[in-house]
């Protein structure tokens, strides 16, 4: 699947209403299920990009100064998700009011698996 144009995503202060109190939800740029291929130019470390419900056995980095955001990570200072079991980097989630939502793993932490 071709990596959506970014100028087509919608970022949570574009849905709000001027007299909303609360922003809604970020939609994802990827709909679950389903991915793209990124060039490193198209994202900070390129790799694949997953929507934030597909990505299990991970955890955030302990890292703050890659942390930066504040309803949930930027993405924007370096990989931010770890391994869960060895603790590699292994990929950077953007999921701030202002970023789109998603996962790009670094194509060094992905294997292939045929099914």
């Amino acid at each position: 699947m071709p990596l959506p144009d970014i100028d087509d995503a919608v970022a949570p202060f574009q849905l709000a209403a001027e007299d909303d109190a609360e922003m809604p939800e970020c939609p994802p740029l990827m709909a679950p299920g389903t991915f793209a291929v990124a060039e490193p130019a198209e994202t900070q470390i390129g790799g694949f990009v997953l929507a934030l419900a597909d990505v299990t056995g991970t955890r955030y980095t302990d890292n703050r100064t890659r942390m930066s955001g504040c309803c949930g990570p930027s993405g924007i200072d370096g990989p931010n998700l770890l391994c869960a079991a060895c603790g590699a980097e292994v990929g950077t989630e953007s999921s701030d009011c202002w970023t789109v939502h998603e996962v790009v793993l670094g194509p060094a932490a992905v294997e292939p698996v045929r099914s």
